[in-house]
């Protein structure tokens, strides 16, 4: 939404079809560029989704029942997504840890906080023993 804002493109969210006061090719351009600059900040697996849509409100819509409908379905979701978050071989750890950051942001999303004790266990946690127990073990006994 911070996109669209300061793209002062947040009002095409706000109407199905144009406006009686603003032109057809003012409106189709609006269209058009909200649409793309809301893409833009999708991931792949998400932009599948509305790849096909050409309707701000449309995208938005389905956007917003999929991931900020507040419903067991997407705790349950969101919450499994984080607790098997898992680092992958060839990732690097800036880049883990960015992976990681969207998970709390996405249950702060359906209100859903997690306690900053347990989001640094669980992300300590998604690290591998193998490579990392050590510097888990350092962190964790403050040593």
């Amino acid at each position: 939404m911070d996109a669209l804002t300061a793209s002062n493109l947040e009002n095409s969210l706000c109407f199905e079809e144009k406006l009686e006061e603003t032109f057809e090719k003012d409106w189709d351009k609006m269209n058009k560029t909200t649409c793309g600059v809301i893409r833009s900040y999708l991931t792949q697996n998400i932009k599948y989704h509305v790849i096909t849509k050409t309707s701000t409100k449309k995208i938005w819509e389905i956007l917003e029942g999929k991931y900020l409908i507040k419903s067991i379905e997407n705790h349950l979701r969101l919450k499994m997504r984080l607790y098997h978050f898992q680092l992958m071989k060839g990732i690097s750890i800036g880049e883990h840890m960015n992976n990681y950051r969207k998970l709390p942001a996405d249950l702060a999303n359906v209100d859903m906080v997690i306690e900053v004790e347990d989001n640094a266990l669980i992300f300590l946690s998604s690290l591998p023993d193998e490579d990392y127990e050590t510097f888990v073990i350092t962190l964790i006994n403050g040593k």
